[in-house]
This record gives C-alpha cells, structure tokens and sequence, in this order.
C-alpha cells in the first residue's frame, strides 16, 4: 500500500467555464464554501502535497494557500 506522505494530488481548475454560462465552476458555492475549497479539504486527507493547475487570473484560488 502507498503511504500517504508519497502521495500529490493536482486539482485541475482550467476549463473555460462555457456550460456554466461564464462562471467559474471553482468558484461557484456550495454549502457556504466554493467547490474548490471542498474538493481541497478531501484531497488533503489523502495526499501530503497539492497543487493547482489553473489558466487565468492565479490570484482567485488565493484563499487555498496552495501553489497555483
């Protein structure tokens, strides 16, 4: 089994948000949180290291803390 500590998790957020008419599904909330923020919060159980692949402005996944 892999241990936890050698595990990285991406979180790909690079789409161009054309089915969400414009928004950025990331960002777009759910239970008081962007989705983003939930999808970190699991994959944070799980990995010892996260990154985010993203296109744009790196700035609006800020509130992470993660490498974008």
């Amino acid at each position: 089994m892999i241990e936890h500590q050698q595990i990285a998790g991406v979180i790909l957020a690079g789409g161009l948000s054309r089915r969400m008419g414009g928004k950025d599904k990331g960002l777009v909330e759910l239970a008081g949180k962007p989705l983003i923020a939930h999808v970190h919060e699991r994959l944070a159980a799980r990995t010892s290291a996260i990154v985010v692949n993203a296109n744009g402005d790196p700035a609006r996944f800020a509130m992470l803390g993660l490498p974008v």
